[in-house]
């Protein structure tokens, strides 16, 4: 089946200089770029715009590319972000760090291919993500933007090796202090940390979003285009050694719908894809398309 044909829309930033920082320049590649996975949520979108200006405002970065990835959605969350993205560009202040872009996918993927092309797209020399319902807070990136400036805690076998002197982060994972997704979600998310746990003969820590070095992410290298992509990445960089670092961050529950990520029949689909994985590493080939 042929990939879908993505529709760029591109936000122009203005040159306006704010008197605390320099202009973003399209030139330079920004600190950080933030890819927002969007799907059908028009009734959360904007507490995420509001919690994500709040952050820029208060970032201690120079540049900072947003990009709002639109998986097809069937409401009006494509036209919130193309408002917003607007939005931001004539605001002086938040242009001066920020450039913000709407990437609109033409089908339906799902999170993992959503985030496919969202690092496909960015610039940034450091790479994170946000789900746009707003249960992860913007704040949350400072938590992991820090965790870059400290010694890495891996490289290691099985977590077991203490932070290493001299060598800094090139992944944070981060795990929640507090989630109240409900039983079933909790029974879920158990059932997979029990499969990673006896296929892979390791405990991954990661729950929610992570930040990683641009140049870590070859799509070539990853199979997945379902939300498995989520723990395939990291199970990857791990497994090849990356040093990194796990933090903590706050999950708050959710203002209107449903996870997208939640139910039997997506954590079957991340069941399936963890085996499929986990053949093809032990044959030390990636399948054929």
């Amino acid at each position: 089946m042929p990939k879908p044909i993505l529709v760029v829309e591109t936000q122009a930033v203005t040159n306006t200089q704010s008197q605390e920082r320099p202009a973003a320049s399209a030139s330079v590649a920004p600190e950080l770029s933030v890819v927002v996975l969007v799907y059908n949520e028009s009734g959360n979108l904007p507490h995420f715009v509001r919690l994500m200006e709040a952050w820029v405002r208060l970032a201690p970065l120079a540049s900072i590319e947003v990009l709002f990835v639109d998986d097809a959605s069937t409401d009006d969350s494509a036209s919130v972000c193309a408002g917003t993205a607007a939005r931001w560009g004539a605001d002086p202040t938040l242009a001066s760090v920020l450039r913000a872009r709407v990437v609109r996918r033409a089908q339906n993927g799902g999170i993992g291919s959503a985030l496919r092309t969202g690092v496909a797209e960015a610039t940034g020399r450091w790479v994170t993500f946000l789900p746009a319902d707003g249960q992860v807070s913007p704040f949350a990136l400072s938590t992991l933007f820090r965790a870059t400036q400290a010694p890495a805690r891996g490289p290691s076998r099985e977590d077991k090796v203490a932070s290493t002197p001299d060598v800094a982060p090139a992944l944070v994972l981060s795990v929640y202090s507090d989630r109240n997704d409900g039983a079933v979600r909790r029974v879920l998310s158990s059932g997979v940390r029990a499969l990673i746990a006896a296929l892979y003969a390791r405990r991954l820590r990661s729950d929610g979003p992570y930040l990683f070095r641009r140049e870590l992410f070859d799509p070539n290298e990853l199979i997945s285009e379902s939300f498995f992509l989520n723990f395939e990445f990291p199970l990857r960089a791990l497994r090849g050694g990356v040093p990194f670092s796990v933090v903590e961050i706050h999950c708050a529950e959710r203002l209107s719908g449903d996870s997208k990520s939640s139910g039997w029949r997506s954590s079957a689909r991340v069941a399936r894809d963890l085996g499929y994985l986990r053949l093809h590493m032990l044959r030390g080939r990636k399948p054929a398309a």
